[in-house]
């Protein structure tokens, strides 16, 4: 008796099968120990091939048509199953009853029948073939058929071969293979395993010999415990029993790689994965972010699992994904960061792209835009989980441009300054003169109860509001011992040539007489009044300069014309003096000069004067058709004559210096062959 038996063996999926340990046990004796190498068992094989039994070479071995495995995986063979069965292989799967699997695909069956095994021929519809010794391959009976019972040489050739007893086709011969009768029906759905090599030495392509060997077989190559069969020996000189052995395979472990260069990412709006590489390359796995397949698209911190999704390999792999939030451009409009204040929120115009994406916008820290005037340091802030910016900048909320303005005011000469008030204007969204803080009033030269001219410097001041100033005057008269009375006179009067704009027919001159050495401010009228038939009275001075003046008054010659001015005296009373117009004739040019070299007279010359106020030059133009300039004279606030440079610029400017001149107000006396005018300029 021998007893092949095989020894468990553990090895890891994926690695080659080394040598199984096999024992051999002959009459129950003990186990041999012997590990036999592939070399060594088809040695061993050659050796006991049968010599007295009957030997089916390159025949299918029989194994009654029983599969190794169910359907569900279960290991059928058994101890007791494997004692009566013998295995033939080569390298290729045929079905010994009329069909063959070749690789897979079924060949078309080729039926025996009864007539095929007369006179030694194997018979088809077709073609009758011998098989020299080979029992049924691909459907055709042995035909005259040797069954070889003698020997085999060393190279597993069959020499001394001998015929049966009973010659014929094996399948109806009573040939036995391990004890088992071959019938008709033994080799039903009975496998041989062919090799491409195989089918190609069968189908005659290729010449050779198919060689049988003894093979191992294993009930599985997938983790897990399987059994492992003995290879399969013919032999007559000994009764041949085998023992199963397990193989336990246990799972591959892959090699895995996560890119780190794919574990910091920003956001773009798409799915972003890791990438992942695996040994074994093919391995299936699962990634996982947060748990879930489905890779993250916003931005966050995720935890990410690579796992092996192969029953045969384990391995895993851990990382974090971290999707940082895209940058967004932010743009403050620079117009919109210098404003003025309305009495209305100011807020900064801000674009951001992507378009759409929320914003906050703070103010010194206050989501509240502010009203009033002042600097404001801004702040915008994108609030979006998936996208980070913010910008700075600096919001100037002006000041609005209102206008305060200080009127005309009178005294006498040692009388109290009077309580001085400004007007206003320019103020926005309905506010009025509460919200001025403060206004101060300031007199230029300094008032020391002298009389003259005095600029009335106002300075007012708001929380939102800057303000223009519009400077009033103070005329402060001469009063009390040494005044001079203001003094009118009648000159003379001439006919137009024709009506004036008016409608006026004559014009009448006066003139004035001031022996102060200040100039008196008389407003138009009850002090200082023109009466009588229709008259133009525009040209009327309130501010009679000293030394004197002349005026020219249109006027329908219809009644007596009559100026009256109501003065100080020197006794500290006011006194009134009468000029009426008489039906005295301007009788020469010389008559009218005389009265105009002092006459302010703007119908006959209109200059320029420019610009006004001014920090230092000032311009006169005057028009092309007025007659030859004779002098030009400048007066401070007090009536005070002042030298002045002056510099011809052209043929109709001249230009007056008042760089070396203090600030304040000052009278500009023109004078020219047809009369005189005033204008008053302010130097800042």
């Amino acid at each position: 008796d021998l007893t092949i038996d095989l020894g468990d063996t553990t090895i890891v999926y994926n690695d080659p099968i080394p040598s199984l340990p096999v024992d051999y046990i002959f009459n129950g004796g003990d186990a041999s120990g012997i590990n036999l190498s592939t070399v060594d068992s088809i040695a061993l094989v050659n050796a006991i091939k049968s010599v007295r039994g009957t030997a089916l070479v390159n025949a299918p071995g029989l194994v009654r048509g029983t599969a190794l495995v169910n359907a569900e995986g279960d290991q059928l063979l058994t101890e007791a199953l494997l004692n009566s069965f013998s295995f033939l292989v080569s390298q290729t799967v045929v079905t010994t009853r009329g069909t063959a699997l070749v690789n897979g695909e079924l060949i078309d069956p080729a039926e025996l029948y009864e007539a095929g095994l007369a006179n030694a021929v194997s018979g088809t519809s077709t073609e009758a073939r011998l098989v020299r010794g080979t029992a049924l391959v691909n459907g055709y009976g042995l035909v005259r058929g040797t069954a070889l019972v003698n020997t085999i040489d060393s190279l597993g050739n069959i020499t001394n071969t001998s015929s049966l007893t009973n010659s014929g086709s094996l399948v109806n011969s009573s040939g036995t293979l391990n004890s088992n009768t071959i019938t008709l029906n033994s080799n039903t759905q009975t496998l041989v395993i062919l090799g491409e090599e195989d089918i190609a030495i069968l189908s005659g392509e290729t010449p050779g010999n198919v060689v049988i060997r003894s093979v191992n077989l294993i009930t599985g190559n997938t983790v897990g415990t399987h059994l492992s069969i003995p290879g399969t020996f013919l032999t007559s000189n000994y009764n041949v029993t085998y023992g199963l052995g397990q193989i336990t395979i246990i799972p591959d472990t892959a090699e895995i790689s996560i890119a780190p260069g794919t574990l910091a990412q920003t956001y773009t709006g798409s799915p972003l994965a890791v990438g992942v590489t695996i040994e074994p390359a093919g391995t299936a796995y699962t990634v996982t972010y947060n748990g879930s397949t489905t890779p993250p698209t916003n931005a966050g911190s995720y935890a990410v699992h690579v796992a092996v999704d192969d029953p045969n390999i384990v391995g895993s792999a851990d990382a974090t994904l971290v999707i940082a939030p895209a940058p967004a451009q932010i743009t403050i409009a620079p117009a919109s960061l210098t404003q003025t204040y309305t009495g209305t929120a100011r807020t900064v115009g801000v674009t951001v792209a992507p378009s759409g994406l929320a914003y906050s916008v703070t103010y010194n820290g206050s989501s509240t835009a502010p009203v009033n005037a002042g600097s404001y340091p801004v702040q915008i802030t994108v609030n979006d989980p998936n996208y980070t910016g913010s910008a700075t900048a600096t919001l100037n909320v002006q000041k609005a441009l209102a206008t305060a303005t200080v009127g005309t005011y009178v005294i006498n000469k040692g009388a109290s300054l009077p309580t001085f008030t400004a007007t206003y204007s320019g103020f926005v969204n309905g506010e009025t003169a509460s919200v001025v803080g403060s206004v101060t009033f300031t007199l230029s030269p300094n008032y020391n109860g002298n009389a003259g001219i005095y600029q009335i410097i106002v300075n007012a001041t708001a929380a939102n509001y800057v303000f223009n100033s519009v400077n009033g005057t103070l005329y402060v008269n001469p009063a009390g011992p040494g005044t001079k009375q203001v003094k009118p006179t009648f000159i003379c009067y001439m006919a137009l040539n024709a009506p004036d704009a008016n409608g006026h027919t004559h014009i009448a001159y006066f003139q004035y007489e001031n022996r102060n050495s200040t100039a008196v401010y008389i407003p138009v009228g009850p002090n200082n009044e023109i009466t009588g038939p229709p008259h133009d009275a525009s040209e009327q001075p309130m501010l009679f300069l000293p030394g004197g003046g002349a005026i020219a008054v249109p006027f329908n010659n219809t009644g007596q014309l009559t100026w009256q001015i109501s003065s100080n005296k020197n006794n500290g009373t006011t006194g009134s003096i009468p000029a009426n117009s008489s039906n005295v004739v301007c009788s020469s040019p010389g008559q009218k000069n005389l009265a105009l070299r002092d006459e302010e007279d703007v119908t006959i010359l209109e200059p320029r004067v420019y610009p006004n106020p001014s920090s230092g030059s000032v311009f006169i133009e005057f028009p092309e058709e007025a007659s030859e300039v004779m002098a030009i004279e400048v007066y401070d606030r007090l009536g005070v004559l002042v030298a002045m440079n002056t510099t011809r610029t052209g043929d109709h400017r001249v230009q007056l210096d008042f760089t070396s001149l203090a600030k304040g107000l000052y009278i500009i006396r023109i004078i020219n062959t047809d009369g005189q005018v005033h204008r008053n300029v302010i130097i800042e």
